[in-house]
Parts: structure tokens; C-alpha cells; sequence
């Protein structure tokens, strides 16, 4: 299974879009994007994955992902035969609202929202009910009452009180540094299609025709963490997405994420994860 990067939009100039999902059954997509994500969850149990994070959902979770934050859901039951599960979702970019602030700077608070984003952010369950039914409203309203809604739902989220954050470990975004982008998105797909492998930050300071006293740097100035620290979560969360979708061995599935050896392997997913991957996988054997 290859790691894909989800293409919200092909617009350049894109602004905001919004789906709703109803899901009865669901696999699992680890995946990123380069907008930002909030997610609504309701009349359903399942997880959530957000980072080196993971927790178990129930009806009415709501969670903000930031650009290039590894995530996904994964449904196990509707809560109600009587209702469908239901997954919202929002896209919106970094670009539209740093233009809105800078028209408006009395909206700075958005930035610091923007900032925590990185961490993965979960909001409370009042919030998410309000949060919900003003975007019902959105698909009834002109196209300029869409978009001031839309900014209403993040001022409110950015004047939440009561947020956790899900990641302690950041991926720290530089929008403004173009050449640094170039490179952290090459770094990326690097790891996408060589992590099965023993990839080393040799290789890819020669992929990025750079020291590797640089990639260092890149990686800690840019994810907050070192370069195997950045490649062991990847590829544990490959790991898990393996873990639940087939039936393969757990010695089969830590060969094809790239660890050396099973022992390994456990000792770095139960450390990531508090927890073996035998015992990951029995969360979803009904579920296989």
C-alpha cells in the first residue's frame, strides 16, 4: 500500500470546500494534504489517528488537522441502527486566511489557531454541536454568507477555551520560504516511496544534492524531530494501516515498513503506541 498525499483541490486559488460523508463501513487511509481539515464525527464509534496519536471517537468529535499531518478515521459501528454515521468535513487554506487577517487584523487570533493546527486540536462536544448545525446552514445561504459562516466556525474555534492537543511533536510550517518548501516536499515523497527499504539520511541528503548535516537541520527546524525519528513514526503508521486492512503476518507487515527485524519492530510500535501490534490488530478483528 503506497502513502498518498489527498488532493482537496486542483484550484490555485482555492479558498474552502465542504463534504459530508454518511459511512456505514470504512478502511484505513493514512493520508495528509497540504490545507487545513476539520472533521466531524457523529453517531458512530471508531478511532481517530492524528500524528504518533490515536483515541477512540463516539458521536460528536470534532478535530482540526494541520497541512502535512498525517491522519485518519476509522468507523467500527454506528451508535444508532436508526441513524447512518455521519463524517463532515472541511477543507480550507492557509493563503485565504492570511488574507483575510491581513484585511482584518482584529482576526489575528486565526493565526494562533492555524499555529496549534500542527499539533492535531480536538474540541469539545458542545462545540461541536453548534459547530454542526451553523455548517447545515452553509448549503442554504449566497455564496458571500457561505464564506463569512465559514469564518464565524473558525473564530469560534479560535476562541475555544477548552482544546487539547493531540501531538506534543509538530510539523513546523515556513509558508513563506519557497525553496525550503521545494525541499521539504521532495524530503517527503522521498520517505513515501523509499520507507520500505533501508533508506538512510545519507540517501536522501544525495537525493537533495545537500549535506547531511542539512537534512538534519531541515528536519528539526521544520517537523521538530530528527530525521529516524520522523521515518520510524511513518513507518509505523504504515504499519497500522496495514495491521487493520489485511490479514498479512505482523512479521510479513514489519518487513514491508522497512524494520530490520520483528523484535524490533515490536519494541518501537509498543513504544509508539503503548501497546504490541498483536494487540492493535485485535482492536479490528471483526473489523478485517
Amino acid at each position: 500500500m503506497k502513502p498518498f498525499v489527498e488532493q482537496v483541490s486542483r484550484q490555485r486559488d482555492f479558498t474552502w470546500r465542504l463534504e459530508r460523508y454518511l459511512c456505514e463501513t470504512s478502511v484505513f487511509e493514512w493520508h495528509y494534504h497540504l490545507e487545513y481539515e476539520i472533521v466531524i464525527l457523529r453517531n458512530g464509534l471508531g478511532q481517530l489517528f492524528a500524528g504518533s496519536h490515536n483515541q477512540t471517537y463516539r458521536h460528536n468529535t470534532m478535530a482540526l488537522f494541520g497541512p502535512r499531518l498525517p491522519h485518519t478515521t476509522y468507523i467500527e459501528k454506528r451508535l444508532s441502527t436508526e441513524q447512518t454515521a455521519e463524517t463532515v468535513v472541511l477543507w480550507f487554506s492557509h493563503d485565504w486566511v492570511t488574507k483575510i487577517v491581513s484585511a482584518m487584523p482584529e482576526l489575528q487570533t486565526l493565526m494562533n489557531l492555524l499555529d496549534n493546527a500542527r499539533h492535531g486540536l480536538l474540541f469539545t462536544e458542545a462545540l461541536t454541536e453548534q459547530v454542526y448545525w451553523q455548517l447545515e446552514k452553509v448549503k442554504n445561504v449566497s455564496n458571500a454568507q457561505q464564506s463569512w459562516q465559514i469564518i464565524e466556525i473558525l473564530i469560534l474555534l479560535a476562541e475555544a477555551q477548552q482544546t487539547a492537543k493531540l501531538n506534543p511533536i509538530v510539523i513546523a510550517e515556513q509558508i513563506g520560504d519557497s525553496k525550503n518548501q521545494d525541499r521539504i516536499a521532495k524530503a517527503i515523497h522521498f520517505i513515501e516511496n523509499n520507507y520500505q527499504s533501508n533508506v538512510t539520511i545519507d540517501q536522501l541528503a544525495t537525493h537533495l544534492h545537500t549535506s547531511k548535516s542539512s537534512v538534519q537541520r531541515l528536519f528539526e527546524r521544520h517537523f521538530n524531530e530528527c530525521f529516524s525519528e520522523h521515518l520510524k513514526l511513518y513507518r509505523i503508521g504504515k504499519a497500522c494501516e496495514m495491521l487493520i486492512n489485511t490479514r498479512l503476518a505482523i512479521a510479513l507487515v514489519s518487513e514491508q515498513n522497512g524494520f530490520g527485524n520483528l523484535s524490533n519492530f515490536n519494541r518501537q510500535f509498543r513504544k509508539t503506541k503503548n501497546m504490541t501490534p498483536r494487540q492493535f490488530r485485535e482492536q479490528y478483528r471483526n473489523n478485517i
